[in-house]
């Protein structure tokens, strides 16, 4: 980026206007009392102030290595005409000229660093001229009374007016100069307010982009919480399949238990019809503990979920200040659990159900399967009354399986055809 000594400090404008402030010193060190030069000199200042508050990015290069040098030799030639003998109007033009080329300059980009104490120097020494200006004017009024009061008292009123002319003259150069600085002041202020605008929208963007980064690191803490949340489910999901893993396990275990208690209760008994309520037995047992795989299942899952909604406003306690309540995510919450807690409870009833008939199953077989052997030593008389008598106990006198009156031994067989063979089977002479 360019640098103001590169741009501005090393142009020729900033140059020759430097030397110009050295000719004018010359000059009025020979003419310490010319009107002209003192304009002169006020715009000198004022052109050196802007040069040093000008952003270098933005002035015109062009102005400041040809349009303005050219400018200020101009007003330099004038200005020595006039001292030489010829009206002022020449310089006063060339000075308007260049006054129109400063004011041409790109204003400055604030008022820090050095560009206002530039400016406020430049303001300073105009008026400090002004005011020597004035005083020296009125010392040479003075003078000029005191001769003429001396030379003639006739002359004496002539005298005073022009003298009071003069003071007059000299006031209205002084408001002229006076609102010249007004000017310069008044455009040091219309930059300032620039700059106090600029500033504000600074400042502005600043602060929206302070909420930005809030609300980013809000989102981030909450993809956060959901991939612990995620992670949780995961670790419940592993404990989960291992408890189902020793569930089943346990379920092989049983099995071989029942498949060696099938095998002593056929070697006991020979009635063929056992193996049908040994099979009711085992489809019972499978959906008993279908549904009490459910229930744990559902059961876990709801004290997962209870466990994420606690946890989740508990880090929102502890990470999110003055986070407000909200209802309908605590009533889906706590929804959500016990609809889990619903579906379990209905898994152990219906679990119970089946275990309870199971249990009949199995007693019922056993029952029947030893009733052979039992009363296969008996006479055939006996062991026709002991069929009639327990024939009623077994077949189609219980309620059905589930029912509320159902008892120990509540249960109806599947077919009417069971009866029939278990006659067959006794009747035989095995």
């Amino acid at each position: 980026m360019w640098s103001w000594d590169d741009v501005i400090g090393g142009s020729a404008a900033w140059g020759r206007n430097e030397l110009f402030g050295t000719e004018l010193a010359e000059m009025e060190a020979s003419h310490p009392a010319n009107d002209v030069l003192f304009r002169a000199r006020g715009l000198q200042a004022h052109l050196r102030s802007r040069l040093r508050a000008s952003d270098p990015t933005t002035v015109v290069v062009g102005a400041l290595q040809s349009v303005i040098p050219q400018a200020i030799s101009n007003v330099h030639t004038r200005l020595h005409e006039h001292l030489g003998g010829a009206t002022p109007d020449g310089a006063h033009m060339e000075m308007d000229t260049l006054a129109a080329h400063v004011a041409s300059l790109p204003l400055p980009v604030g008022l820090e660093g050095a560009d206002a104490p530039a400016a406020i120097d430049a303001a300073q020494a105009l008026a400090l001229a002004a005011a020597e200006r004035v005083a020296q004017k009125v010392e040479v009024l003075e003078l000029e009374i005191s001769r003429l009061k001396a030379v003639s008292d006739e002359l004496r009123t002539e005298a005073l007016a022009q003298a009071r002319a003069d003071l007059d003259a000299t006031r209205s150069e002084l408001a002229v100069l006076r609102g010249e600085v007004g000017v310069v002041l008044d455009s040091f202020r219309a930059d300032f307010a620039r700059e106090q605008e600029r500033r504000d929208g600074e400042h502005l963007s600043a602060t929206e982009a302070a909420a930005k980064a809030h609300e980013t690191a809000l989102a981030d803490f909450r993809t956060a919480s959901l991939r612990e949340a995620e992670a949780r489910n995961g670790e419940a999901a592993s404990a989960l399949e291992a408890l189902e893993a020793r569930g089943q396990e346990f379920i092989d275990v049983l099995s071989g238990f029942h498949d060696e208690a099938v095998r002593l209760v056929g070697a006991m008994g020979r009635i063929g019809l056992t193996n049908g309520y040994m099979e009711w037995e085992n489809s019972e047992k499978v959906a008993a503990d279908e549904f009490r795989k459910r229930t744990l299942r559902y059961g876990i899952a709801g004290a997962v979920s209870l466990i994420a909604v606690v946890a989740a406003h508990v880090l929102t306690d502890i990470f999110v200040d003055d986070a407000p309540f909200d209802f309908t995510l605590t009533t889906a919450g706590i929804a959500l659990p016990a609809a889990f807690g619903a579906i379990a409870t209905y898994a152990a009833r219906e679990a119970n159900k089946h275990r309870r008939n199971e249990v009949l199953a199995r007693r019922t077989a056993l029952e029947l399967a030893s009733f052979g052997p039992f009363i296969a030593q008996l006479d055939p008389h006996k062991q026709e009354q002991l069929t009639a008598m327990f024939t009623p106990v077994f077949f189609g006198q219980a309620p059905t399986v589930g029912s509320s009156e159902a008892g120990d031994h509540g249960f109806r067989p599947p077919t009417q055809e069971v009866l029939g063979q278990i006659m067959t089977k006794l009747a035989s002479p095995d």
